[in-house]
């Protein structure tokens, strides 16, 4: 009996899952929905006693669940209890206890706020073991990691928010931002090395003063601008989207005041912002500014250092008196405040969109942490700006100290009357007041300003504080301001009794002859019909310098003698005004000498040195050129080019150095002809090459090879371009032909350096293991789950191909399950599919000659189809046409007229000639009599590019190629179409490359 009880146990449970009722209490328990499924089971034994079996296992299965839930339940009480920090723990009892059942009532609520406690307390502690390992990786540095780890929070609580249905505006809104922070890390990543190497070999600038510092931290500046932006806008971009987040949380707290920190936001507002009270900046605008700070801080100290000795470099030649000197280190001053001041500016643009004080000075906001370097630049370059003025002044008062003692001197040798005298003194005494006002007029504008600028430092730091380069100026106008006023006073009883002009007749005229030394050692424009340049002679300069050195000599010991009969005089007399200032001109005039003597020496040192290098390089110049002959005599075509470049390059460095009338004309004339030869005999190589590379290119090309005739058209290309400014027409046309057999198979496969080729691979070899797994399933007779594998493949087929219409394996897999499911009727359509698909080849359809394509593969041995594909390519320019018999005989007609005019030796009727053998060869590619006859009429031509330019046109050519190399890339065109105005220019392969190397950066 019990084996009989278990042999029918199968067959009544079979019936018992077929019931509705008991299926319908199967369905509430697997989704926890227990009570029902009780009472369903209750009613359903009560209506059906002979079928208890059936309900009482089911209703043993809740009893048992809810014993693990009550289990669960009493497991979370003792941890509220014993354990309440234990957030993790809690956390997983209560997901538990919802995986069992859901609670009711007061039971979910009081599970839910538990859970969100939990929750709560598990993210927070989570979070702060993020802050604090980023924390560290700041303090080492490492701002990428830092960003990084900062970036592992952004997970936290995420899933829950945007399952907590706020709607879908502001779900965008946050995915988007998020999206921004994203972007930004990546971004950050690819900027930091490069603005670390920005400021490479800063450490080795000093902070001696001068233009050289000035040009070189400028180039660190412009290095680093672009660098700047990019992290401006980084930066802010992060700043935006926590500003939005706490304005968010902000409006999400007014609707719940009980939401507190338990909301993304709050958490992704500490990761973007950092946390509160630390001593640097924290969060992901802590990792930016962290990189900011290390790095610009740097060149902030340098440009600093910098342009505070430059100030006090150029005080101390003010005080010197080298007004030359002092006049440009205070205009490198206030280029280095100017610079700095927009460096400022950039630090407060960095931290827009931050809670950061900033202050209003002259208009314009400053960050607070940057506002007293703000004042001290500003201080720096109004103070540089009223002291580079001193120098004229200054010297328009010795000017009129002199003008007082020539009039008197004059007047001694009465070469002047009283009245004349008289009225210089009073149109001294005039001048010298409007002299005064002009002083007066400064140091009224520097007390204004600097009383504004006082008062903003006093108010930043509540103290007074005084500015030394405020100070200076003040002090330095001020004592002009009084020597103006003296000399004015005692101009009218003051006589001049003593003058050093035969002194300082000598030292003019020495020093003239310096200034035209140095016109010829320095150079000066020159111009002739076709540029202007700077022409140098320094072997001129040299015989003057000779010269001026041993007249000054002579002059030097007279000065002396000079001093020292001043040495001579009687103290009273030494100290009276007129004569200590006589005494103190005459020590301006020798030291003026010996000023003279000390710029002088060294240039005539280098004179003699430029003059012997000059001479080298001519030498060196020479030899390149025999070298070159030497090689174009073997035929080493490379050789020889290199060489006739490197002598006119030497050529050109010894013209750069000493300008040679002689020296240009030969070097233009023997090179431009010498490399005139090399073109014209490496062109008749390079037409045998070229045309070997063609005739292969086409014999590849009918083989199917379309990548590699490309690669032998392109070859061919490069080297007819060796020596021919224009590229050979045949040449062009066969490349046009490949290239577009090429396009024709562009979307067949998908290349893997398509942004998509790893999606699309991935969708291709799911559908093909669909289709693979159809045919399995349709072969063991389970055809309707073969035709779903089949619906699945074509679904991912179809994704294919809406990104690549016309891809080959899609639609070759889709014919395929086509043929499998109803091969009647894909026999029966294929006929109306191939009809179709020729049909649109002869209009030039890329989908119908794919369809062809994809046809024959999946039918090959369809009658005649392989003459239908072949017929479609040429329809498809797939393939050139077999020439008919029209243009074979306009192919022999248009080589008979070439042949003519080459036998006559008309040779301004060549190009025709070529043309028309260029249009046989379209006609008909095999014509060996057109292209011998081409090959033939190209070498007699002798190539059209020139290897050598003219010294003025390769002037201008390596200007344009500096340009180029600086990145600009407009000036470097424009030099280039200048060039090429000139017919004679358009001829030059170097040009010509240039030009094209430009074209291709715009």
């Amino acid at each position: 009996m019990p084996l009989l009880i278990l042999a029918l146990a199968p067959n009544l449970y079979g019936e018992g899952m077929r019931d509705a009722s008991l299926k319908s209490a199967d369905k509430l328990i697997a989704e926890r929905q227990f009570d029902e499924a009780i009472r369903i089971l209750t009613e359903y034994t009560e209506e059906n006693p002979a079928k208890f079996f059936q309900a009482q296992r089911r209703l043993r299965k809740i009893i048992l669940l809810r014993a693990g839930y009550n289990t669960l339940a009493g497991e979370l009480l003792d941890v509220l209890t014993n354990d309440p920090d234990n957030s993790e723990k809690i956390l997983d009892l209560t997901r538990r206890l919802e995986e069992v059942e859901p609670a009711q009532g007061m039971v979910q609520q009081f599970i839910t706020q538990v859970k969100e406690l939990a929750l709560f307390g598990y993210n927070r502690r989570l979070l702060e073991q993020i802050m604090a390992r980023a924390r560290e990786l700041l303090d080492q540095g490492d701002y990428i990691a830092a960003l990084n780890a900062y970036a592992d929070g952004l997970e936290i609580y995420q899933s829950e928010f945007f399952a907590a249905g706020y709607g879908e505006p502001i779900n965008n809104r946050v995915k988007s931002s998020l999206v921004i922070l994203t972007d930004s890390i990546k971004t950050f990543s690819g900027i930091v090395t490069p603005f670390n190497n920005a400021i490479a070999g800063l450490d080795r600038i000093g902070d001696q003063s001068g233009g050289n510092n000035l040009s070189r931290l400028r180039d660190f500046y412009t290095r680093l601008t672009p660098l700047m932006e990019q992290l401006i806008l980084l930066n802010n971009n992060i700043a935006e989207v926590g500003n939005y987040f706490d304005e968010q949380l902000a409006q999400f707290r007014q609707e719940d005041p009980n939401l507190g920190d338990r909301n993304y936001l709050s958490f992704t507002s500490r990761i973007v912002f950092g946390r509160a009270g630390t001593d640097i900046q924290e969060g992901m605008l802590g990792a930016v500014a962290g990189l900011w700070i290390s790095v610009l801080s740097q060149f902030d100290m340098v440009l600093a250092d910098n342009t505070e000795q430059t100030y006090k470099n150029a005080y101390a030649a003010l005080e010197r008196k080298n007004y030359f000197q002092a006049r440009a280190q205070f205009e490198s001053v206030v280029a280095y405040c100017t610079m700095a001041l927009g460096f400022l500016t950039d630090w407060d643009r960095f931290y827009q969109g931050q809670d950061f004080q900033t202050y209003e000075y002259f208009g314009i906001e400053v960050i607070a942490a940057k506002a007293d370097e703000y004042l001290r630049y500003v201080s720096l370059s109004l103070a540089s700006t009223s002291l580079m003025e001193t120098g004229p002044l200054m010297e328009q008062y010795s000017r009129l100290s002199s003008m007082s003692s020539t009039a008197l001197e004059s007047w001694q040798r009465g070469a002047m009357s009283t009245r004349n005298a008289m009225a210089i003194e009073a149109d001294m005494r005039s001048t010298c007041r409007d002299l005064a006002v002009k002083i007066e007029t400064v140091l009224e504008s520097l007390n204004v300003t600097g009383e504004i600028l006082l008062s903003y430092r006093s108010r930043l730091s509540g103290e007074e504080v005084h500015y030394a380069s405020m100070e200076n100026a003040l002090t330095l106008f001020n004592e002009m301001d009084m020597n103006i006023f003296n000399l004015e006073m005692a101009s009218a009883v003051r006589e001049y009794t003593i003058g050093n002009g035969d002194l300082r007749q000598r030292i003019e005229a020495w020093e003239n002859q310096f200034n035209e030394a140095n016109r010829l050692f320095v150079g000066y424009s020159v111009s002739n019909i076709n540029e202007e340049y700077i022409a140098k002679y320094p072997t001129e300069a040299l015989n003057i310098f000779v010269r001026l050195d041993q007249g000054s000599a002579q002059g030097l010991t007279d000065g002396k003698d000079l001093l020292a009969r001043y040495g001579e005089e009687i103290p009273r007399f030494i100290t009276a005004p007129q004569i200590d200032r006589l005494f103190l001109d005459a020590r301006a005039l020798m030291a003026r000498l010996e000023a003279l003597r000390t710029r002088s020496l060294p240039l005539e040192e280098t004179a003699r040195t430029q003059s012997a290098q000059a001479e080298a390089f001519r030498l060196d110049g020479d030899r390149l050129y025999q070298e070159a002959r030497t090689a174009l005599g073997r035929s080493n075509f490379d050789a020889a080019r290199e060489q006739v470049l490197r002598s006119g390059e030497q050529y050109d460095a010894s013209l750069a150095i000493q300008e040679s009338t002689e020296l240009r004309r030969t070097r233009d004339t023997n090179l431009i002809a010498l490399g005139t030869e090399i073109t014209r005999l490496e062109n008749e190589a390079i037409i045998k090459e070229v045309r070997g590379l063609v005739n292969t290119a086409r014999d590849t090309y009918f083989d199917g090879n379309f990548d590699r005739a490309e690669d032998y058209l392109v070859q061919a290309r490069t080297r007819w371009r060796r020596t021919n400014v224009e590229d050979d027409p045949e040449v062009s046309y066969w490349l046009t032909v490949v290239r577009g057999a090429m396009s024709l198979r562009a979307g067949r496969n998908i290349p893997v350096t398509a942004p998509l080729y790893a999606e699309m691979s991935q969708l291709l070899s799911d559908a093909k293991k669909n289709y693979d797994d159809g045919i399995r399933l349709i072969n063991e007779n389970r055809r309707p789950e073969g035709i779903a594998k089949f619906v699945d493949a074509r679904r991912k087929t179809r994704e294919v191909r809406l990104m690549f219409p016309v891809n080959q394996e899609a639609s070759l897999l889709e014919l395929r399950m086509d043929q499998v499911t109803d091969p009647s009727a894909f026999t029966a359509s294929f006929q109306r599919r191939l009809t179709e698909a020729v049909s649109g080849t002869k209009r030039g359809s890329v989908e119908s000659f794919a369809d062809l394509q994809n046809l024959a593969e999946i039918n090959p041995t369809y009658p005649g189809i392989r003459n239908m594909v072949a017929q479609a390519e040429i329809d498809m320019g797939y393939r050139p046409a077999p020439p008919d018999v029209r243009s074979l005989a306009r192919s022999t007609e248009l080589t008979t007229a070439a042949r003519s005019i080459i036998d006559r030796n008309a040779r301004t009727q060549f190009p025709i000639a070529l043309e028309q053998l260029n249009q046989a060869l379209v006609l008909n590619p095999s014509n060996s009599q057109a292209m011998a006859l081409k090959d033939r009429i190209q070498a007699e031509l002798g190539g059209g590019g020139s290897v050598i330019l003219s010294s003025t046109v390769e002037r201008e050519y390596q200007r344009a190629v500096q340009a180029l190399q600086q990145g600009n890339t407009l000036a470097a065109m424009t030099i280039v179409q200048q060039l090429l105005q000139d017919p004679r220019n358009r001829n030059s392969t170097r040009i010509q490359d240039l030009q094209r190397r430009i074209e291709s950066l715009l």
